[in-house]
């Protein structure tokens, strides 16, 4: 989960899908995965479950279907800006 943070916050923090994810991070070999068939689906369900438990606590936002970005991106930041600017 603290490689996906890592990863998310570099550059301007556009939503990622898990498996882009996973694949940044084993690449950049921030963590290596182990037996499991599906470390994609393993990281988007425990992005869930912290988004679930930690409601505006959480790191991660759902920004459409199976894409996160951080809470504090600057993705985040403009994507509240224009929705305040149309009401």
């Amino acid at each position: 989960m603290d490689a996906a943070v890592h990863i998310l916050s570099l550059g301007t923090g556009d939503p990622m899908r898990c498996k882009d994810l996973v694949d940044l991070v084993v690449k950049r070999q921030l963590w290596t995965p182990r037996t499991g068939k599906t470390p994609a689906s393993t990281l988007y369900a425990a992005i869930l479950r912290e988004i679930t438990t930690k409601g505006d606590a959480c790191r991660f936002v759902k920004t459409e279907r199976g894409k996160f970005a951080l809470r504090d991106s600057q993705y985040i930041r403009e994507q509240a800006a224009k929705a305040a600017r149309q009401k």
